[in-house]
């Protein structure tokens, strides 16, 4: 079971931790997600620490520093189970995570960020181009699973039901 990182000082309580399960997730479509993430998340950086250019929108400038900032290294135990899939030579595997109640507000953040960088890629403000139908319906998914499972107490829905 993997836990999402935190540094130190924010440590969650035990019993602020919740199982999580993604369910028959389909490695290719994750990998692919995860390619246009890191992308967008290069082109963020460079935003965030060279830009000071008037041609970079202010909200764009903001957004990229957010993201800059905010999402460094929580893919850490998904891309560790897809690798582990990968090695395995799976195609669908299932991710079974430990993910504290306070991450429900991250997540949100995460997918509006990732959703607000497709329009400025659509507008022609990102080099990286906007992710393609399949990676915004997988990357609703899992983060609408993790947001059930962890604030509703849902049981886990596979990808593909």
């Amino acid at each position: 079971m993997c836990r999402l990182p935190f540094a130190q000082s924010e440590l969650p309580a035990l019993s602020d931790l919740h199982d999580v399960s993604l369910i028959d997730l389909p490695v290719a479509r994750y990998r692919q997600m995860q390619q246009q993430h890191d992308a967008m998340m290069r082109e963020f950086t460079l935003i965030a620490l060279g830009s000071t250019s008037d041609a970079v929108p202010r909200r764009l400038m903001t957004l990229a520093k957010e993201m800059h900032k905010g999402y460094s290294d929580a893919a850490r135990p998904f891309r560790m189970g897809v690798a582990d899939a990968l090695a395995r030579d799976d195609d669908i595997t299932t991710l079974k995570l430990q993910i504290p109640f306070s991450t429900l507000r991250w997540l949100e953040d995460f997918m509006l960020h990732f959703e607000e960088g497709d329009d400025y890629s659509r507008q022609g403000h990102l080099l990286t181009p906007p992710s393609p139908p399949e990676v915004v319906e997988f990357r609703r998914w899992l983060v609408g699973e993790l947001i059930r499972q962890i604030r509703d107490g849902a049981p886990p829905t596979p990808f593909w039901s």
